[in-house]
């Protein structure tokens, strides 16, 4: 596998680019000259260009294309496009990719997701492509169905198998554009198998009061009530700040999430989608909580005085510091333990959001606002099932009513 100094190599990769204007059948065509490094040797190439000017009066703006051109070019040679090596393995590609990936600034994206990709690649793909030593060049579809093959072997669910899918085709998609490959194996593959529809466990009302009761006075109780309450997502209630919520207006703002990072906790002004930035009611009862939980969070800056870290965080320990997404998961699994509850996930909070909102009349569309689901699609995979209980329980509603009439 390569290094990160020689990944950084190739991707940094400069090359001198030359531009020439060329008068040819009445019009001015360009000539661009640059080396690439091929297999270890410098070979020198270059490319003619049609400016569709004619000769006549646009010497100087074709001259102002041929600097565009070099620009181009040297951009294009900086990004290792071409600079390549035919005997490249896929593991080695994978690393260039992800080098790549996380040097885009056009397409961002956060460190968490990269770290995600990161952890995925070094874990399964290139321990498996290192075994193989195949060259990237060489690499079918076939291969490719081999190696998923490989993964369910190994015991990966179905959704983690797409996911790592997902980043070869977008990998291969990339080496394609860039000239490494003529074809994208990942397009070439027979059909991952389809999951079924995602359901994810929840907690009825009565269970949900009874985890209200436990954890009063626990660290966790001000998370715990408004995930449950609000159906957010980890990330969203522990980036919660006090800024974020009006009191006089009764409004509750995600803007902001916390990620857990290879650094540590890190807060982001934005959120998974531009759906998740929502503005959520507050009502009485949840506005006398926060109100009463501002207060004990002032007595206690005023306890700690210097060694309060003022985060404005509306979860966090008593001296004002984060609390770590990891610590929630695993209290809340203790906490459940310790009390007799049936076990659930954190994020099962809100799914017992989504339930709970179902069984009392509201529509799928309505869920996927309140939960900030990117689409409804992505709330109908999750809570379709349940959609349909209720579409059940209707017309049995109904039928009882005029079922005798028919």
């Amino acid at each position: 596998m390569l290094t990160n100094k020689e990944i950084k190599k190739i991707i940094s990769q400069k090359t001198n680019v030359s531009g020439y204007l060329q008068a040819k059948n009445g019009h001015w065509y360009i000539r661009i000259v640059w080396h690439e490094r091929v297999c270890g040797k410098k070979v020198r190439k270059q490319k003619w260009i049609s400016t569709g000017m004619a000769i006549d009066g646009n010497k100087r703006n074709a001259q102002k294309l041929v600097e565009v051109y070099i620009q181009e070019k040297e951009e294009e040679l900086a990004s290792g496009i071409k600079v390549f090596d035919r005997n490249m393995t896929v593991s080695e590609f994978m690393m260039i990719w992800l080098k790549s990936r996380y040097d885009d600034k056009r397409h961002p994206i956060r460190q968490n997701t990269y770290e995600g990709y990161e952890r995925k690649i070094k874990k399964y793909v290139c321990p498996y492509f290192d075994r193989t030593g195949m060259a990237l060049v060489d690499m079918e579809g076939s291969d490719m169905d081999d190696f998923y093959d490989y993964l369910f072997e190994k015991g990966l669910s179905i959704n983690t198998v797409r996911e790592i899918h997902s980043n070869m085709h977008y990998a291969l998609r990339w080496a394609k554009r860039k000239g490494f490959v003529s074809r994208n194996a990942a397009e070439d593959i027979d059909p991952l198998p389809t999951d079924t529809a995602q359901k994810g466990d929840f907690y009825t009302v009565e269970e949900l009061k009874k985890l209200f009761e436990i954890c009063e006075g626990d660290p966790l109780e001000p998370v715990i009530k408004l995930a449950a309450y609000y159906g957010l997502r980890r990330s969203e209630v522990l980036g919660l700040q006090w800024s974020a919520i009006d009191f006089d207006a009764k409004i509750l703002r995600i803007r902001r999430t916390a990620v857990m990072t290879n650094h540590g906790t890190r807060f982001l002004d934005q959120t998974k989608s531009r759906a998740s930035r929502r503005s959520m009611s507050i009502p009485d009862n949840m506005l006398q909580f926060l109100k009463t939980l501002k207060e004990k969070q002032e007595e206690e800056k005023e306890l700690f005085g210097e060694g309060y870290m003022d985060n404005d965080l509306v979860g966090c320990w008593p001296d004002g510091s984060p609390l770590s997404p990891y610590f929630v998961t695993q209290h809340f699994s203790n906490l459940l333990e310790k009390n007799g509850l049936k076990h659930i996930r954190f994020h099962d909070l809100r799914h017992s959001a989504a339930t709970l909102l179902l069984s009392n009349g509201f529509a799928l569309k309505d869920v996927q606002e309140y939960l900030g689901h990117s689409t409804i699609t992505v709330t109908a995979n999750f809570y379709g099932h349940l959609d349909s209980d209720r579409t059940i329980a209707t017309s049995e509603k109904v039928n009882s009513c005029l079922g005798v009439a028919l």
